[in-house]
């Protein structure tokens, strides 16, 4: 929660095999993908055409680098314009975090 001393994250497989459609190609189009669409808004305070296909690299490298801008103003504490952080690969017994980069 943002507002307490609580963080967690929830992590949801969802699956609508039926909603592929033929007409709008291999991407969902169903309750599960608005669903998703409206956790980028959330979170992002927007959406972008790429992320309708988060299986591609383009959604994968977006996303990547916005979690990147706001981790490096998160620890330089400059304002973060969304929500989505880089996580941090290893913590180390000293403190130390090393990033994904």
């Amino acid at each position: 929660s943002q507002l307490s001393a609580r963080e967690f994250e929830v992590a949801v497989a969802l699956n609508q095999p039926a909603h592929v459609s033929v007409i709008n190609g291999p991407l969902p189009v169903g309750a599960v993908s608005k669903f998703r669409l409206s956790l980028w808004l959330e979170h992002m305070g927007d959406t972008q055409a790429s992320w309708s296909d988060p299986s591609s690299r383009q959604a994968r490298e977006s996303l990547k680098f916005l979690g990147q801008i706001n981790r490096d103003n998160h620890d330089c504490g400059a304002k973060c314009e969304s929500h989505l952080l880089e996580f941090c690969e290893y913590v180390h017994q000293n403190g130390k975090v090393e990033f994904f980069r």
